[in-house]
């Protein structure tokens, strides 16, 4: 069951301070005390804390009722009703300061009295619930990660703007409220203006909302988003907007990245197109001039020795027959070894057969025999036994690597190294050529350096490239797999 409304009395006519008291109890209020003079009250209101006061406004004493009252209102919130026999104007503007909650003339009428009551409760319940609803919605802005604003139309400048404006764009909301020249511009009011007879206004203001590029305070460029309203009066003239800005840098520099990311990858396809292209074409020609001119050449051996064979006197030619079909042989043999080299460039039978490590081995000193660039191999590996991808995959790193040092490195001496460490297979490739500086490594035009990151990264593994003008390249591979030893 609610408690009744507690009210005291603050009266210095005693019989009209009993009068009252009575009177609010056939009401079904409850009186808390009575008192005579506004010291005796501020005690009784800070011992008691009343719901509502009834003040007359002229006491006896140092403190009249005006005074006891503001002090009420300002410490302790309590609405306060003003008893008086005189409501002249200089009086009722007196009390203003004071926040009254209302005036009850004396003698006083039953049915006013509770009217005067209820619409103070009311009104101090209803301030209430506005000033927490006020609170928290100031601590939800207050604490939002984005900027929240209000800027005065007619005033020309802000009159709300939250703390984070100072991580948006470095400015504090001081500054914001000091000036708003050099600082509106981190606001979207472009496409805005307004005449008597229209209104044009931007994305910013529309259902999307728009972006812009800033630069805050601290010299940083910053994409921003904004979305806001515009206020306006009874007769629907703008007076306001008010909008929330949001720092949305972070998701333009994923989209940046993502956009990049789809053009390296475009690029990587035909770079990787391009390769498939030479080595399709390289294959063709040796196909072409080595096997089909030593086809063809076997071809015109094999019709000669036929017809020579028909011939009445082949009998007596044995011995050169014999040694023609010596010569076939042999180009048989030569031919077959061509097969075998062409197969072997595509994939070596020895990755197959052996195991990587020989087809390592086998790889650099058919590569030293071709480009005469020497190749110091050290083999620090354990007998472990890999899986066909990863041997594959590290078959043809090493590949890559000794193209690219033919293709760009102007060297003539290269050293490499393979090694097991914490579970990972590590290659040290370093070669002595005129280098590659910061701004190439991270050059993304460099298709070559993608291509073999791609072959690591497929492999979950990792790659450390450095070198320096005219000091040389040094690569490091790692690569995680499971063996056994």
């Amino acid at each position: 069951m609610k408690e009744p409304v507690s009210i005291l009395i603050v009266e210095d006519e005693r019989i009209i301070a009993i009068d009252i008291a009575n009177t609010l109890r056939r009401l079904g209020y409850s009186v808390t005390a009575e008192a005579s003079r506004g010291d005796e009250a501020l005690e009784i209101v800070a011992r008691k804390k009343p719901d509502l006061v009834l003040m007359d406004i002229l006491l006896k004493g140092e403190m009249d009722g005006i005074e006891c009252a503001s002090i009420i209102d300002e410490k302790y919130k309590i609405p306060v009703v003003y008893l008086t026999a005189h409501q002249d104007n200089a009086t009722i503007e007196k009390t203003k300061s004071t926040n009254p909650y209302g005036f009850i003339s004396k003698p006083l009428d039953e049915r006013d009295l509770n009217i005067c009551i209820k619409n103070a409760m009311y009104r101090h319940d209803s301030e209430i619930k506005y000033q927490d609803i006020k609170e928290k919605y100031f601590r939800l802005t207050e604490n939002a990660r984005d900027m929240v604003y209000r800027y005065s139309l007619t005033d020309k400048r802000f009159e709300y703007i939250n703390k984070s404006s100072v991580n948006i764009t470095g400015f504090s909301p001081e500054e914001f409220y000091k000036e708003a020249e050099p600082v509106i511009k981190y606001i979207n009011l472009s496409g805005f203006s307004y005449d008597q007879n229209s209104i044009t206004i931007s994305d910013a203001f529309s259902h999307r909302g728009s972006e812009y590029r800033v630069t805050d305070k601290n010299g940083n460029s910053k994409w921003l988003f904004q979305k806001s309203v515009i206020i306006s009066d009874d007769s629907g003239s703008p007076v306001a907007i008010e909008g929330i800005v949001s720092d949305i840098s972070q998701r333009k520099a994923y989209e940046q990245q993502i956009t990049e990311a789809n053009n390296q990858l475009h690029s990587l396809a035909g770079y990787i197109e391009k390769i498939r292209e030479e080595e399709r074409l390289a294959i063709s020609r040796e196909i072409h001039d080595q096997l089909g001119q030593d086809l063809t050449v076997m071809k015109v051996d094999v019709y000669l020795l036929s017809k020579k064979a028909l011939d009445e006197n082949a009998l007596e030619d044995r011995v050169e027959i014999s040694r023609d079909f010596q010569l076939i042989g042999d180009k048989i043999n030569e031919t077959i070894d061509k097969v075998r080299k062409i197969s072997s460039d595509l994939r070596p039978d020895l990755l197959d057969r052996l195991g990587l490590i020989e087809a390592i081995e086998w790889h650099i000193s058919e590569f030293e025999k071709r480009t005469g660039i020497q190749c110091n191999f050290e083999n620090n590996m354990p007998e472990v036994e890999f899986s066909e991808k990863i041997s594959v995959q590290i078959f043809r790193i090493l590949q890559e690597l000794l193209t690219n040092v033919t293709r760009h490195s102007k060297a003539d001496e290269v050293d490499i190294s393979l090694r097991l460490k914490d579970g990972n297979f590590e290659m040290h490739f370093k070669d002595n050529g005129i280098g590659i500086t910061e701004e190439q490594i991270a050059e993304k035009s460099s298709l070559g350096i993608m291509g073999l990151k791609e072959r690591v990264y497929l492999q979950d593994g990792k790659i450390e490239i450095s070198g320096s003008k005219g000091k040389g390249t040094s690569i490091r591979i790692s690569i995680p797999f499971e063996f056994k030893i």
